[in-house]
């Protein structure tokens, strides 16, 4: 089909606004020989030269006219197999709502070093304390784009990735059960709101620890996948608070399904009655040169000294730049609100627009039960915080790099259970530290052929996979199966 100049000149304009326009749909739709070579150009240009291939591309496809050959057709999209069933791992007996961990059994994860330039950059509203990533990161080794341009042609927009393969290069080395316990790198500013006198405190309490707690379970700025948890599949930790423990916080999370993927996770401190509860279905989806991955289902955080409940979701995560050097950002409208004092939070996690602007901006109000703003926040979720109340003139600065940091404690891999994170994962793990790409595709094949085996066994004979910690709620979500109770002294999970 022949293309008019505006038409060529308007496709390569598009580029710039959302690149999947030109990328993607060139290939899939319109990949006429001349056209294709073209789009494959643009699509393997690293960022730094990307606007002068982006010209020239556009003056040769104005050079060419209007008389392309006709398409060729495009092959049918590869159906790629699910690939993150658990197998049908043997419970040990009265699991229950599992034991306590012993300190014993225990060893501290090394705490991430702090970033020295985030806390060296005075707070500045006109300047992002975050360097742009692509500044920070290697671009991906030749083999590795090749093998994101095959699987780029297999996808469309707005695609669920749930049953899609993706490389193994990409995984993170570890499961998404432990990046979501990493999230609690300051537990002491989780406990704190239970400490607060009065209700707006707590609900600011509240407040500082959400937006403190996302920093934390990025581990530098090139964005990576953590390993699809396996259903059945648990994690377990737990942070040491105060001279001689005597505030211990205790993290269990499980994946409870696959289809759709449901982590669990609970969190506990019988010391301060402080308990949390959530069930999160992740949801991806391909949005041509970004993978959006949605969080949905909510958080309960209760402190059972005031019989307060505060629920709160988490933010949509998007994965930028997934063909040169992908990085990670935060892009929703949340809330966070307490029914019992009426007080609320409304946060906004801010997108980076395409020219300028700043990475991982963040804003919230709190308002009281009479709706006036008694607090508004303003800066990054990775580097500073300004805390401003306007009806006592006062401010203040939260830089995140500068919190103390609290390592979580875990049992060491030989004495975990067969279907705990670590453990499960452990050969993928060791072969990408080693480097050995191949090796763990293999061994992470290995999970998911087993994985494949005990689905259809289950299927086959009606049985359920049998949830091990969690239990089904009034709402579909999933709740612990022993949460902790008023005055109890000892933790449970």
């Amino acid at each position: 089909t022949a293309f008019s100049a505006n038409w060529n000149y308007s496709l390569v304009v598009a580029y710039f606004n959302q690149p999947i326009n030109f990328g993607i749909e060139a290939l899939r739709l319109w990949s006429t020989p001349s056209l294709l070579s073209l789009s494959v150009e643009l699509l393997q240009a690293d960022l730094d030269s990307i606007q002068g291939a982006a010209a020239a591309a556009a003056r040769r496809i104005l050079s060419a006219g209007g008389g392309q050959q006709q398409p060729e057709p495009v092959p049918p999209a590869h159906h790629y197999s699910s690939a993150t069933d658990l197998a049908d791992l043997k419970v040990p007996a009265g699991h229950g709502g599992g034991r306590s961990l012993s300190s014993t059994d225990l060893t501290d994860d090394p705490a991430p070093p702090q970033s020295a330039a985030a806390a060296a950059v005075p707070f500045n509203r006109a300047a992002s304390t975050a360097p742009i990533p692509e500044m920070l990161e290697p671009p991906p080794l030749p083999e590795h784009k090749s093998v994101i341009l095959h699987l780029l042609q297999q996808l469309k927009l707005g695609m669920d990735l749930t049953r899609v393969v993706l490389p193994t290069f990409i995984l993170e080395k570890r499961s998404l059960l432990e990046r979501f316990a990493d999230s609690m790198l300051h537990p002491d500013m989780f406990l704190r709101p239970a400490d607060m006198p009065d209700p707006e405190s707590r609900m600011v309490a509240v407040l500082e620890w959400y937006l403190t707690s996302f920093h934390a379970g990025r581990k530098g700025a090139l964005a990576k996948k953590p390993y699809n948890p396996l259903i059945g599949e648990t994690f377990h930790c737990s942070w040491n608070l105060g001279g001689g423990g005597e505030n211990r916080l205790v993290y269990t999370a499980e994946q409870v399904s696959h289809h759709p993927p449901v982590t669990a996770f609970y969190l506990e401190c019988p010391q301060k009655q402080v308990w949390l509860n959530s069930s999160i279905y992740t949801k991806s989806k391909f949005m041509g040169m970004s993978i959006g991955v949605n969080m949905v289902g909510r958080m309960q955080l209760h402190l059972m000294r005031h019989d307060e409940v505060y629920n709160m979701q988490l933010p949509s995560a998007y994965a930028r730049s997934i063909l040169t050097v992908p990085w990670v950002e935060l892009g929703d409208k949340v809330t966070i609100s307490c029914p019992k004092s009426r007080y609320s939070a409304a946060v906004v996690f801010h997108t980076k627009p395409f020219y300028g602007g700043r990475l991982h901006r963040v804003s919230a109000e709190v308002r009281n039960p009479a709706s006036s703003v008694v607090c508004r926040v303003s800066g990054e979720w990775s580097g500073q915080l300004e805390f401003d109340y306007p009806a006592l003139g006062v401010k203040k600065v939260l830089d995140v790099a500068q919190l103390p940091v609290t390592p979580k404690r875990v049992r060491p891999k030989q004495l975990q259970r067969p279907y705990e994170s670590r453990r499960i994962w452990g050969a993928v793990t060791d072969a990408l530290r080693s480097g050995d790409i191949g090796r763990a595709t293999e061994e992470k094949r290995k999970l998911e052929d087993v994985q494949r085996c005990c689905e259809k066994y289950r299927k086959d004979r009606n049985l359920p996979f049998p949830v091990k910690y969690f239990v089904r709620d009034d709402e579909g979500g999933w709740i612990f199966r022993r949460t902790l109770e008023k005055d109890q002294a000892d933790t449970m999970a």
